[in-house]
C-alpha cells in the first residue's frame, strides 16, 4: 500500500495545516483512493471541509491526494472480507448508467438535462427531502429515488422505460419509488413553497383533477417557484380581462333562453326541418363579437 503524507496535523489534500475547519474524510473516499490509485488513507485522517461537496471529496481533491511511502501490512479475514464487498458495491455503481449517489458522477448540464434541475438545486433539494423520513433501500437510495421522481416529471418518460435507464427489477419498483418520492416532496417542499390555500376554485380543482395529478401539478409549481423564474406573470391588462370574465360568468346565454322558451330542453323534445325564414324575427341575432364572448 502506497501511504499519503503525514495525516495527523496537515490536510491529506492540500497539506496546508488544519484548523476548526477540519472534517474526516469519508470512508467511501478512502475505499475508492484504495482501489482506484493504490492509496490508503487511515480512518482518522482529516482534510478542510472545503474539499468536500455534502459527503464526499471532490474531483479536484480526489486527484490531489498524492502517496509518500510504500508497507506492507497483514489482514485479519473480516478485514478483506470488507475490502471485498466494498469493492463489489464501487464496482456496481460504476456499472449504473445513472449514479446520482456519486456527486462526481454526473456533469451539470446533465442534471438539467434529467431533473430540469442544475446540480446545486439537486443537492439542495435532497437535503430538504432527507428530513422527511424516506430512508434507503437494498435497491436505490434517496437521491435516485428523487431523481427517477424528478425524470418522470421532467420526460414523461413511462416505468418501464425509467426501470431501464436505471437498472431496476421491473416497472412496479419504478412505481413504488415514485410514491416515496411523491410523498416526501410533498411533505417537505410542497408545503413552503406553494400557497394552495390560497387557490381560488379549489373546489373545481378537488372535483376535476385525480388525487395523484393534482400532487405531481403542485410538485411541479413548487419545484418552478422555487427553483425557475415564475410560471405566470402579472400583466396590466389581466384586472380588464378578469372583469370581463365576471361579466360574462353572470349574463345570461341567448340560446339557451331560446331553448328553454320553446321547451326544447326536455328529452321528449322533438327537433324538426323548418323554414329559417320564418324564425328569423324570433331568434337572437348574433354579432362577431357576441360570437367572440361565447367562445372566450
Amino acid at each position: 500500500m502506497r501511504l499519503p503524507h503525514n495525516m495527523s496535523e496537515k490536510c491529506s489534500d492540500c497539506r496546508d495545516d488544519l484548523y476548526g475547519n477540519a472534517v474526516n474524510i469519508p470512508s467511501k473516499d478512502r475505499y475508492i483512493l484504495l482501489f482506484s490509485r493504490n492509496i490508503w488513507i487511515s480512518e482518522d485522517a482529516r482534510c478542510c471541509s472545503g474539499h468536500l461537496i455534502g459527503n464526499q471529496l471532490t474531483k479536484e481533491a480526489v486527484h490531489a491526494i498524492k502517496s509518500f511511502a510504500i508497507r506492507h501490512q497483514e489482514l485479519k479475514c473480516s478485514n478483506i472480507q470488507l475490502l471485498l464487498n466494498k469493492s463489489q458495491t464501487l464496482f456496481e455503481n460504476e456499472q449504473r448508467r445513472f449514479n446520482f449517489d456519486d456527486l462526481r458522477g454526473l456533469t451539470d448540464d446533465e442534471y438539467c438535462l434529467l431533473t430540469s434541475l442544475s446540480k446545486n438545486y439537486f443537492n439542495e433539494l435532497i437535503e430538504i427531502i432527507s428530513t422527511s423520513g424516506i430512508r434507503n433501500s437494498s435497491n436505490r437510495s434517496i437521491r435516485t429515488t428523487i431523481d427517477i421522481y424528478l425524470c418522470k416529471l421532467c420526460l414523461g418518460l413511462s416505468n418501464r422505460h425509467l426501470a431501464c435507464m436505471f437498472q431496476l427489477l421491473d416497472k412496479r419498483t419504478i412505481s413504488k419509488t415514485i410514491a416515496s418520492a411523491r410523498q416526501a416532496i410533498l411533505k417537505n417542499c410542497v408545503p413552503y413553497n406553494l400557497g394552495l390555500g390560497r387557490v381560488t376554485r379549489q373546489d373545481v380543482i378537488d372535483h376535476h383533477t385525480t388525487a395523484i395529478v393534482r400532487n405531481d401539478l403542485s410538485i411541479t409549481c413548487a419545484l418552478i417557484n422555487c427553483y425557475q423564474p415564475p410560471m405566470i406573470t402579472t400583466k396590466p391588462e389581466d384586472s380588464e380581462v378578469g372583469q370581463k370574465i365576471m361579466k360574462l360568468l353572470h349574463q345570461k346565454n341567448r340560446i339557451m333562453l331560446l331553448l328553454e322558451e320553446n321547451n326544447l330542453i326536455k328529452r321528449t323534445a322533438q327537433w324538426k326541418t323548418i323554414n329559417h325564414c320564418e324564425i328569423m324575427n324570433c331568434f337572437p341575432i348574433i354579432s362577431e363579437e357576441d360570437v367572440g364572448d361565447l367562445t372566450f
